[in-house]
């Protein structure tokens, strides 16, 4: 594996993008990563972000209308951790989508317990 790297970035002969004539270059093709294939990874991020702004929302609208209900809130918090995680720990160039999953989580967490202390002292109240 080592010879085979040291071959591919060089250090040991042709760098894959020069052989073949450049048939193997990051820019030969319309499906190669530095072509209008990939251009479109800015896109797909900002509907993640938009996709995650959603499910928090949801989240935070049945942990109000529930009256706080803590169930909800873990689950939605639980998924919303595994993106954040799965992103972070995996694809280390889409940190602005585990970023929002984390602050989405949080936001969830904190519009819960916010409506459950709502809830509690209106049953007080009542009582």
């Amino acid at each position: 594996m080592l010879v085979g790297t040291l071959y591919g970035t060089g250090v040991l002969g042709e760098r894959v993008e020069e052989s073949s004539g450049g048939s193997l270059s990051a820019t030969a093709t319309l499906l190669a990563p530095a072509g209008t294939a990939f251009s479109i990874w800015s896109v797909i991020e900002v509907l993640a972000v938009v996709v995650l702004a959603g499910t928090a929302g949801i989240a935070v609208f049945l942990a109000r209308r529930l009256r706080g209900r803590i169930g909800v809130a873990l689950a939605a918090t639980w998924g919303l951790a595994w993106i954040a995680v799965g992103r972070a720990a995996t694809e280390p160039e889409s940190t602005v989508t585990a970023v929002a999953a984390a602050v989405a989580a949080l936001v969830v967490v904190i519009a819960a317990v916010v409506f459950r202390g709502r809830a509690d002292r209106s049953r007080r109240v009542l009582l």
